[in-house]
């Protein structure tokens, strides 16, 4: 499981790369932005018995690349940390810090386009994924640690809209359909013995986008996306994004 894990997140990666190294030399409109991101779920993330709690932070970049008036392509990439991450696994509360990482690819195509309204369709694939290398728990008076790793990969399909009020403020949403896999696994030593555990949850749900762009010259741009995720229990992800204009060609 590991090993795909890592396949999948180095195939996105290599995508990502590859169009990074292809923009200088072919003619594309370039748009680099600095990117930060918070998520967090509603409750608890519980499938075959193992509850965590989610959250991501990370900081990145965005690239935007304007194929023609209508086709563009992107890539997101961020890194974060969190101090207090909880999982019960094993029988036992376990907390500590983790290391997540968040990459994204997709494309975007402008199906109506006018001064004052648009509508778009697109496309994404993305890995949000969380590793903890030092959770801390007590059991029967035993003190245990546990390597955990939690990951989402999520391919979407969505429709947007956008209404320019004003030269300096856009209004938009997106309305989407999401196919995700939840994959987690927890390894802890019991007793001088190793024991693992695996889950693994796949299925598909709405996701909702509303966000604005303000300013001209260079405009910053503020997202909150809500997605659902039906496994053992039903949970509400809350995602907020804020994006920053660091260079353009």
């Amino acid at each position: 499981m590991r090993y795909c894990s890592y396949y999948k997140k180095y195939f996105l990666f290599t995508i990502f790369s590859f169009f990074l190294w292809l923009t200088p030399a072919i003619s594309l409109d370039l748009n680099l932005k600095f990117e930060g991101v918070y998520e967090h779920a509603s409750q608890k993330i519980v499938v075959d018995g193992v509850s965590s709690s989610y959250g991501l932070g990370t900081v990145g970049i965005e690239l935007n690349w304007d194929i023609n008036q209508s086709l563009q392509l992107y890539g997101n990439y961020g890194l974060g940390y969190l101090p207090n991450y909880k999982l019960s696994a094993f029988g036992t509360n376990f907390s500590g810090p983790v290391n997540g990482e968040r990459i994204i690819i997709g494309t975007s195509y402008k199906l109506f386009d006018s001064y004052k309204h648009q509508f778009s369709f697109g496309y994404n694939l993305s890995e949000k994924n969380v590793t903890g290398n030092d959770f801390s728990g007590i059991r029967n008076g035993l003190a245990l640690t546990v390597e955990s790793t939690a990951e989402f990969m999520i391919s979407e399909f969505s429709l947007g809209y956008e209404y320019r009020a004003t030269d300096a403020l856009i209004l938009g949403g997106k309305v989407g359909q999401e196919n995700w896999n939840f994959t987690a696994m927890g390894l802890t030593l019991v007793n001088d013995i190793t024991v693992s555990k695996a889950v693994n949850d796949t299925g598909h749900s709405p996701s909702y986008e509303l966000y604005t762009r303000i300013g001209r010259e260079k405009p910053i741009d503020i997202s909150l996306v809500i997605r659902s995720y039906s496994m053992d229990n039903l949970v509400e992800t809350y995602e907020l994004k804020l994006a920053y204009p660091l260079y353009k060609s």
